[in-house]
C-alpha cells in the first residue's frame, strides 16, 4: 500500500476504524445471547468480554513500539519464516473473510424483516457486498472517512435507543450477581465475538501518521466499544426484562421502539434504515482487511482482481449461511476456534519479537 503522507490515516480516523470494526450489527443480538445463561447479569458479562480487546490492544501497542512501519503479516514471515508465516497469514485471512460474510448475512436478515421483505437475499447481499467492495477498493483513507461518519451516526442512534430508560425499571436488573460469579465469567466468552475486529489494528497501524501516539487511540476505541456493549445490554434488559430479551432475537431494535415520534408511525423501520451505515462500515472494514491480506500473499495479482474474486467468494459464502439457523450454527462451530487462533497468532508474533530483541541485546 502507498505510504505517501496524503494516503495515511490520522490517529482519530484509525480510532474510528477500530471502533467501527468492533461495534457492528451484532450489537442487536448480544443481550439475547448473554441473558440465556446469566439472565439479569448479562450486562456484567458484556463488560467482562472487554478483556479480549484490552489484551489485543496491548499487544498492538507493543508491536507499534517495536516495529512501527511493519504490519503483522510481514512480521510473521520475518520471525517464523516465509512458509509458516504465510500459512498463518492465510488463516488470519479466513477470519476477516468469514466476518465479512457474518456481518452481511445478519444485515440481510434484519433488512428483509424490518424494511424490504420483497427483495431477495441475493439482491440485498449482492448490493451490500458490492458497496463494501467499492469502498475497500478506494483505499484505507476512504475506509477511514466512512468510519468517521458512521461513528457519529451510531452515537445518535444509540442516544435515541436510550430513550427506553424513561419506561423501563431498575428492578429488571435485579438482583445483581444472582447468576454467580463463575457463570458470569464463563458467559463473558460469548461476548468476545462481538468485540472481535480489533485485530484489524495489526494491518493498518503502519499507515497511521505519528503512530507512536496510537496507544491513546487504541485505549479510546476499546473503552468506547466496552461502554457501548455494556450499556446497550443493560438498557435492553432494563426496558424489556431478561425474560423478554431472551425471546427477542434483536432486542435492541425492540428497545428502540420506545421512542415515539408523532411524525413517524414506525420508527423501527427508520432505525433499521440508518443502521445500514453501521453494517456497511463493518463489512467494508473486514472486506478491506481481506483484500489487504490477499494482496500481501499474492503480490503479483492486481488489486482490482483481488477485490473481484473476493466479491464472488463472499457472496457465495453469505448466501450459503443466509438463514439465521444456519448462520448461528456456523458461528457457534467456528468462532471459538477463530478467536483462539487469533490470540495464539498475535501472541506468538509478539513473543518472537520479544525473544529476538532480547537475543540481540544480549549479543551487544
Amino acid at each position: 500500500m502507498n505510504r505517501e503522507q496524503n494516503n495515511l490515516l490520522v490517529p482519530s480516523e484509525a480510532m474510528y476504524i477500530l471502533v467501527g470494526t468492533m461495534v457492528g450489527i451484532g450489537i442487536f443480538s448480544l443481550s439475547n445471547t448473554l441473558v440465556k445463561s446469566v439472565h439479569e447479569d448479562a450486562w456484567i458479562s458484556a463488560a467482562l468480554g472487554g478483556i479480549y480487546p484490552v489484551y489485543v490492544g496491548s499487544i498492538g501497542i507493543y508491536m507499534i513500539k517495536k516495529h512501527p512501519s511493519e504490519n503483522i503479516l510481514d512480521l510473521s514471515k520475518r520471525y517464523m519464516g516465509k512458509v509458516i508465516g504465510t500459512l498463518l497469514n492465510i488463516l488470519f485471512l479466513v477470519f476477516f473473510i468469514l466476518n465479512t460474510c457474518f456481518v452481511i448475512s445478519e444485515f440481510s436478515i434484519i433488512y428483509r424483516v424490518y424494511a424490504t421483505a420483497f427483495l431477495t437475499p441475493l439482491r440485498i447481499i449482492g448490493i451490500t457486498t458490492l458497496m463494501s467492495a467499492v469502498t475497500a477498493y478506494r483505499g484505507l483513507k476512504a475506509v477511514g472517512r466512512v468510519n468517521t461518519v458512521a461513528f457519529y451516526v451510531t452515537m445518535i442512534l444509540l442516544l435515541e435507543t436510550f430513550a427506553a430508560l424513561k419506561k423501563g425499571s431498575y428492578l429488571n436488573l435485579m438482583p445483581v450477581f444472582n447468576a454467580g460469579i463463575i457463570n458470569i465469567v464463563k458467559s463473558s466468552k460469548d461476548a468476545v465475538f462481538s468485540y472481535s475486529g480489533l485485530e484489524i489494528l495489526f494491518i493498518i497501524y503502519p499507515y497511521v501518521k505519528n503512530n507512536s501516539k496510537m496507544g491513546k487511540e487504541i485505549a479510546k476505541a476499546t473503552s468506547i466499544a466496552v461502554i457501548i456493549y455494556t450499556l446497550t445490554t443493560a438498557v435492553t434488559i432494563y426496558y424489556l426484562s431478561a425474560d423478554i430479551v431472551e425471546k427477542s432475537y434483536w432486542p435492541l431494535i425492540t428497545a428502540s421502539e420506545s421512542l415515539k415520534l408523532t411524525v413517524i408511525n414506525n420508527f423501527r423501520v427508520i432505525f433499521a434504515f440508518f443502521w445500514i451505515f453501521v453494517a456497511l462500515k463493518s463489512s467494508t472494514n473486514y472486506y478491506f482487511a481481506s483484500a489487504f491480506i490477499c494482496g500481501n500473499i499474492f503480490k503479483k495479482v492486481k488489486r482490482k482482481n483481488i477485490i473481484g474474486v473476493l466479491y464472488l467468494i463472499i457472496v457465495s459464502i453469505t448466501l450459503t449461511i443466509g438463514e439465521s439457523t444456519v448462520r448461528n450454527k456456523v458461528i457457534s462451530m467456528i468462532i471459538g476456534k477463530i478467536t483462539t487462533f487469533n490470540l495464539i497468532y498475535i501472541t506468538t508474533v509478539a513473543f518472537f519479537i520479544f525473544i529476538k530483541k532480547g537475543v540481540k541485546d544480549e549479543t551487544n
